[in-house]
């Protein structure tokens, strides 16, 4: 311990005789592992890290697929919506949320929520009365909806995340039963709190029962905007559920073809729909990112070099005063360790701060649980 105390010593003081060599290698070193680390974070949340939803490998979206228009995945009208839950058996029960896609691209539904702390603009989405129980996520306070919430004359009421419970309203453990008013001025009941995390879709503060009318449910088939989602079965795969939905879509087809001509149901599994918009952009940026690595690597050991080629006196010396290869080595690794240790940890701080910054332009990451440096990945 103590002849690596003073390895450690002399290597610092080593290296503080050529502070420029120091200072970039440890910044060289620190770009190399910082960028790597926030790319393979963010690729690992797009691609592997399991997804914050209860039994997310059964869930997808599912959209219309427009020949005549060439959309392959349009909004869906409420009558499509009802008759696909219908008649498919291979998803036990599908949801909707009540603005179509626009939360993919990170501009969904909001509202003017009149608080405590006055009027405030805040994400929100009219969704199905059976949202919370299709993605298995239970209210933290109160309950979630029921069938008859979607009923005209009673869809006042409201679910808040968690979020805003603590922001907005102090944690209050009263909070269910408050009236508040959105939308307009509207009296609303928070019926249930959401648990810490859940803010789908795109980061919502505030959800509420679509009223289900006559209209809608009879003569809204050619208005689209509902995003559906569904939960397929157990041992029913994702082929099988997509040719399902193809022959449901060909029979709506021809009920209805001045509507429902020419359009197909596309399949598209959580994990798919969340990633494809981010992870095009990683794979292509996880490889330039090692490029920088290599290049990193590259430099300090040309650096190293160069500068152990400069102490040949000083080896040659020690060499002479009686000092062994063995010890030599051990010296000139500790230098480099030091100097990675350096490198790695002002790597990990910027790591976080790069993380951070593409989670805030980029929303899609932030439902990826991209947002926390993961530490395996560093490792």
């Amino acid at each position: 311990m103590t002849t690596l105390i003073q390895d450690i010593r002399y290597g610092l003081r080593q290296l503080g005789r050529s502070p420029g060599v120091a200072v970039v290698a440890v910044v060289t070193l620190a770009l190399g592992i910082g960028a790597n680390t926030a790319i393979f974070t963010l690729a690992n949340s797009a691609f592997f890290r399991p997804l914050p939803f209860p039994n997310a490998d059964r869930l997808a979206f599912l959209w219309q697929d427009n020949s005549r228009t060439g959309e392959a995945e349009g909004a869906v009208s409420y009558p499509n919506y009802a008759d696909w839950r219908a008649q498919s058996r291979a998803f036990e029960d599908m949801a909707f949320i009540s603005f179509g896609k626009n939360f993919l691209t990170g501009s969904g539904g909001s509202t003017t929520l009149n608080g405590p702390s006055g009027p405030e603009q805040v994400p929100a989405a009219l969704v199905s009365t059976n949202f919370f129980a299709l993605l298995d996520v239970k209210p933290l306070l109160g309950r979630g909806f029921l069938p008859d919430d979607s009923t005209e004359g009673h869809t006042n009421v409201l679910a808040i995340s968690y979020g805003l419970w603590q922001e907005r309203f102090g944690g209050d453990p009263q909070i269910v039963g408050r009236r508040v008013k959105i939308w307009g001025g509207n009296e609303n009941v928070i019926i249930g709190v959401l648990p810490s995390g859940f803010t789908l879709p795109n980061k919502t503060q505030i959800w509420k029962p679509r009223a289900v009318n006559a209209f809608l449910q009879t003569k809204a088939r050619q208005y689209p905007n509902l995003a559906v989602i569904g939960r397929r079965k157990l041992g029913v795969t994702w082929q099988q559920a997509q040719a399902e939905m193809s022959t449901v879509a060909a029979r709506l087809a021809s009920a209805y073809p001045g509507v429902d001509g020419g359009v197909g149901i596309r399949v598209v599994p959580l994990r798919q729909q969340l990633s494809e918009r981010v992870g095009q952009g990683i794979v292509i940026l996880w490889g330039a990112i090692l490029g920088v690595l290599l290049i990193a690597c590259l430099n300090t050991a040309s650096l190293l070099l160069g500068r152990a080629a400069g102490r040949n006196k000083e080896i040659a010396l020690r060499l002479s005063l009686g000092a062994s290869w063995r010890r030599l080595a051990r010296q000139l690794l500790t230098e480099s360790l030091s100097l990675a240790l350096a490198g790695t940890l002002l790597g990990i701080g910027l790591a976080v701060a790069v993380v951070n910054l593409v989670s805030k332009l980029n929303p899609d990451i932030a439902r990826l649980n991209g947002t926390v440096v993961d530490i395996r990945v560093l490792v």
